[in-house]
């Protein structure tokens, strides 16, 4: 489906906003007078009676009975005009079965009110081909998909990553990931028939865990440049593990790095695992079969790698190491003895591993957010501190900026002030309580601890969202989709039922930002964050002979972006 003009909704999103503010300003308004009287302080860790917002979209999209459990999978800017795009999946029932289908919904200034699916403008359809429901296990029809967004070519447009793979009785026999670079003048690929700029190959997929060691499937897929150079480097983490066999504590994961030549990436081969660098973690679950992503940590102008234990051990070890972007990468190493910093749970059985990385402290260096206690028995989450010169062990028992009971669920610039506030999901106080509510920490966030929930001693946050419990609780994304530079809230609900009565047709709710108004807020008693001095810029790499290749639209920060490990909804 080809980008569709809108018609009659120019100002439909834009005026549903101000109605909700207008709606809630007058009593917004007592409840700050009372909150102000109970000493509401802007990023403390208690409160006193916080003052409460009702969510009310601005647009709901609605998923209807022939394409159900409507959902966002990811966001960015495919298209450079600074408006963030999504990545819908939803179930379509056709031709005798029923599979998923993926479409980019383009990011604008102006949303429809209430529209079905198949009516929104600007939805471009992956092109995904309809499997017959009869094959069965004689199924040889190529299976295609959506794999991530990425910036895989540094110039700060997002990019998008798919699969094709060949079958012969349901056994996977080859897989091509293709990359479609974003810029302007975006279009949405065909992903069975289109070409793409940049391909990875495994044509040798593995049919046991020892062929499994020298012909990697991706697992993870991460771009940055690592190396220092200007160019965008990618990076490819794998489990050892062959396609239909599922990771016991006997595997060790690989990260391989493709250094790119001057002029960016290069398509790449896994046949054999050849890589310019090839980084090992260890046997076990300490580090075995990892979660991993980039960014830059210390703000020297390289990227860098988190990788970390997926779960907290029983008996401890588990932990998450960074490794630093340098110049010069060995060819082989053990991700241990290479990592520049572990973060660990010293002195106890358990271990620690790594849950995300953002900005909260407002320095312009994201923080590594993490994890630690025993197996199932958390004992808390902290934060540690990004930039140069932190120390090469980061023990939980001594982390400066701490959250006691429980972490936050979704993150972004709520009140439009350029700092990242966070979300927290708060109990229900009976299970027929029809209202969702979520308490919002202003940031930037200081050191020392933090306790939202209801337990002795929590707070409510700076204020409190509420929303309706329909179908469970809704998946958070903060991005900017209409492209004004300010966050927008995606609220999805795969399992919600729509107008017409069709259960779980999945339901998008959009809230223009910004979500709170900031004249409703009282007066803050935060310092300003000091900020750390901008990013180098990377050594460019030398002019290579012959055309100059065609550069794509769109400023660049270096690759600069984080993506959230165990957490949704933050956007390239």
């Amino acid at each position: 489906m080809q980008q569709q003009q809108g018609h009659g909704v120019a100002a439909s999103g834009r005026d549903g906003r101000g109605r909700r503010f207008a709606r809630g300003a007058r009593r917004i308004a007592l409840l700050a007078l009372t909150a102000l009287a109970a000493g509401l302080l802007r990023g403390g860790p208690a409160r006193g009676a916080a003052i409460t917002i009702p969510l009310e979209p601005d647009a709901v999209v609605f998923g209807d009975g022939a394409y159900g459990n409507l959902t966002v999978r990811a966001l960015a800017d495919l298209n450079a005009d600074g408006a963030s795009d999504a990545l819908l999946d939803y179930s379509v029932k056709a031709r005798g079965a029923q599979q998923n289908q993926q479409d980019v919904l383009l990011g604008r200034a102006d949303w429809p009110a209430r529209t079905q699916l198949k009516d929104l403008p600007g939805l471009e359809s992956l092109g995904i081909p309809y499997i017959p429901a009869d094959l069965g296990s004689r199924n040889d029809a190529p299976f295609y998909g959506f794999r991530a967004f990425l910036d895989a070519d540094g110039d700060g447009v997002g990019d998008l990553a798919s699969y094709a793979q060949q079958r012969r009785n349901s056994e996977i026999l080859r897989e091509e990931t293709k990359l479609y670079l974003g810029g302007a003048g975006w279009r949405t690929p065909d992903i069975s028939r289109t070409p793409p700029q940049l391909t990875i190959v495994q044509d040798q997929v593995p049919q046991d865990l020892f062929q499994a060691a020298t012909r990697p499937m991706i697992d993870h897929l991460l771009a940055g440049d690592f190396d220092g150079d200007g160019d965008q480097d990618l990076a490819i983490g794998t489990c050892h593990v062959a396609r239909g066999m599922t990771a016991d504590t006997g595997q060790a994961g690989t990260l391989r790095l493709y250094l790119s030549p001057p002029g960016g990436p290069r398509n790449i081969s896994l046949r054999g695992g050849q890589a310019d660098v090839k980084l090992t973690g260890a046997v076990g679950p300490t580090l075995g079969c990892f979660e991993a992503f980039a960014g830059d940590f210390d703000g020297d102008g390289r990227d860098d790698l988190l990788v970390s234990a997926p779960n907290l051990t029983e008996a401890g070890g588990s932990y998450a190491a960074l490794l630093l972007g340098r110049t010069a990468w060995p060819a082989e190493a053990e991700i241990a003895d290479l990592a520049d910093r572990r973060f660990v749970l010293g002195g106890q059985a358990g271990g620690a591993r790594a849950l995300d990385a953002r900005d909260l402290d407002g320095d312009g260096l994201p923080e590594v957010v993490v994890e630690y206690g025993q197996g199932l028995r958390r004992q808390g989450y902290c934060a540690w501190p990004g930039g140069p010169d932190r120390p090469a062990l980061a023990d939980a028992e001594a982390c400066p900026l701490r959250f006691s009971d429980q972490i936050y669920d979704a993150a972004g610039d709520l009140d439009a002030d350029g700092r990242l506030d966070l979300v927290f999901t708060l109990p229900r106080k009976t299970v027929e309580d029809p209202t969702l509510r979520y308490a919002v920490l202003l940031g930037p966030l200081g050191p020392g601890p933090i306790a939202i929930g209801e337990a002795p001693g929590s707070g409510t946050g700076d204020l409190l969202l509420e929303t309706a419990n329909d179908q469970g609780r809704p998946e958070w994304w903060l991005a900017d989709l209409s492209g004004d530079g300010r966050d927008d809230l995606i609220l999805s609900r795969p399992s919600a039922p729509n107008p017409a009565g069709d259960d779980f047709a999945g339901r998008i709710e959009i809230l223009l930002g910004p979500i709170i108004d900031p004249a409703l807020l009282p007066p803050t008693a935060t310092p300003e964050p000091t900020l750390v001095p901008p990013r180098p810029t990377p050594v460019a790499s030398p002019t290579p002979e012959g055309p100059a290749p065609t550069a794509t639209p769109g400023g660049s920060d270096g690759g600069q972006i984080y993506l959230p490990l165990g957490l949704r909804g933050q956007a390239l």
